[in-house]
């Protein structure tokens, strides 16, 4: 198609107003080529955070508490987690996607 149709179609919209705008500061982009569409690596507090993190726990990851052990850094993640949420107990899983195969394997099925 022809850029002119996608330029009256636009035109359209905004003379329908159903064109949806949405105001950033100047300079404000958005980078949505990664995981940090947030811009959360800017974050002072985060950068204190991870310092410290580092300095407590060091720099390698580590695999789930069942692989590696429960440490002083999963219980202080749901301790936070019990108080945020407001919540008795919790658990934490190494990634969503295993928490959802945990949750979905348990509910009822039916049977054949």
């Amino acid at each position: 198609m022809e850029v002119s149709f996608y330029k009256r179609a636009l035109q359209k919209r905004i003379q329908e107003h159903c064109f949806r705008k949405i105001p950033y500061p100047k300079n404000y982009r958005i980078d949505l080529a990664s995981n940090d569409y947030l811009r959360l690596s800017h974050s002072s507090i985060l950068i204190k955070s991870a310092k410290n993190a580092v300095k407590k726990y060091g720099v390698s990851s580590r695999a789930s508490p069942l692989i590696c052990g429960y440490s002083s850094a999963h219980r202080t993640l749901e301790k936070s987690l019990l108080e945020w949420y407001s919540f008795n107990d919790c658990l934490i899983w190494n990634s969503g996607y295993a928490a959802n195969r945990a949750v979905l394997s348990k509910l009822p099925q039916k049977t054949i």
